[in-house]
């Protein structure tokens, strides 16, 4: 929450007619104009999306449609990672979150696995109870 939940952004002023035709974009969320947000001091025009998976794609394509130059261009990484979402041009591995949910799905796969098999050691042991029984003669009443 500190650092906004904005998954691109634009730094630099952009028109209303620019604003526009982002808003305008279908995989666009929310469009929010920061004045003085960056480090800079600069006005910084935050994207918010609905589908995290094409937001590095649709924020080159937007920023196309804009005008607005690749190198005035600025992902969340951290956050995107969180999504799973990644990028080649990420300068750091964000590995933590995959590696918690790796191990995660082994701990409840390996759950599963023990709870299986005391239940099928039991059953087996009732079963074989019931055909000892059935052998000298006992009767399901």
């Amino acid at each position: 929450m500190e650092e906004s939940g904005w998954q691109s952004r634009f730094l630099g002023e952009l028109d209303a007619d620019a604003i526009a035709s982002i808003r305008g974009y279908a995989n666009v969320k929310d469009v929010v104009v920061n004045r003085k947000q960056d480090g800079e001091g600069q006005t910084v025009t935050e994207l918010y999306f609905y589908q995290y998976q094409s937001v590095f794609s649709d924020t080159i394509q937007i920023a196309e449609l804009v005008g607005v130059p690749l190198e005035r261009v600025d992902y969340h990484y951290g956050l995107l990672a969180m999504y799973l979402v990644r990028s080649e041009k990420d300068p750091s591995p964000r590995m933590l979150f995959p590696l918690f949910l790796m191990i995660m799905a082994l701990a409840c796969f390996s759950l599963i696995f023990i709870i299986h098999h005391a239940f099928a050691v039991s059953m087996h042991a009732r079963v074989r109870q019931f055909g000892i029984l059935a052998s000298v003669g006992a009767t399901p009443r």
